[in-house]
């Protein structure tokens, strides 16, 4: 078990949405004015435990950030708190109807789930930059949270589990070390869909020819979700 640094979402709250030790780096960066701070980061989604890791952009736009729908506001709260503990098994999205994420797991999901008969998959969902922003937000390659999250996928590594990059290939290969060659990497067909579906994961002739792994069998990694 590799030993991970603190982790450093432990105290974030709407009064407190980012974590304490970006907001030095954060304000010098250009892309600071551009985050979304009257919501709640979402380094990352679902359970730490699960046998498949995905590596996503960011979360985007914020859908959960005011008053007027008070249910939703506080079980947002209440999941975003335990995912960030870790103490949570499923993705919070699939918790939080009638908003644009779970609308967005659903449709990144439905090949998988009808495989399972309506069952959500069971995946852990890393953001690359863990803040909502506005489209066109520059996302920085360093960002002293980033070291929580790069260790969690390195023990992930340790353990063999399936790791998925669905967005921002380059950057993330760039920013884990021995990813490129790890024997259960797994790049999308399509990194401008990344939708985890059989066509989209089957190994190309285009990744093949980029040098990453050719031998993922999909039935064996939907079976993993």
């Amino acid at each position: 078990m590799i030993e991970l640094v603190e982790n450093p979402w432990l105290n974030i709250s709407w009064e407190n949405g980012i974590a304490d030790i970006d907001k030095e780096y954060l304000t010098k960066l250009s892309c600071f004015k551009k985050i979304q701070k009257h919501t709640l980061p979402e380094p990352y989604t679902g359970d730490v435990r699960s046998n498949v890791y995905c590596l996503n952009l960011n979360p985007g736009d914020a859908c959960v950030c005011d008053d007027s729908e008070p249910q939703i506001k506080e079980k947002f709260e209440k999941y975003t708190q335990l995912t960030l503990r870790h103490d949570i098994d499923e993705n919070m999205w699939f918790l939080l109807k009638e908003t644009a994420g779970y609308t967005w797991l659903q449709q990144m999901t439905k090949e998988l789930r009808e495989y399972k008969k309506g069952q959500n998959p069971r995946m852990f969902v890393i953001e690359y930059f863990p803040y909502h922003t506005v489209k066109g937000t520059y996302f920085p390659r360093k960002l002293p949270s980033y070291e929580y999250s790069n260790q969690l996928i390195r023990q992930a590594m340790a353990e063999n589990k399936y790791i998925v990059i669905m967005r921002h290939r380059k950057e993330w290969l760039q920013r884990i070390s021995g990813l490129e060659k790890y024997e259960r990497l797994v790049c999308l067909n399509n990194p401008q869909n990344p939708c985890l579906t059989e066509k989209n994961i089957e190994p190309s002739e285009k990744n093949i020819e980029r040098g990453f792994p050719a031998n993922i069998d999909f039935e064996e990694l939907r079976d993993q979700f």
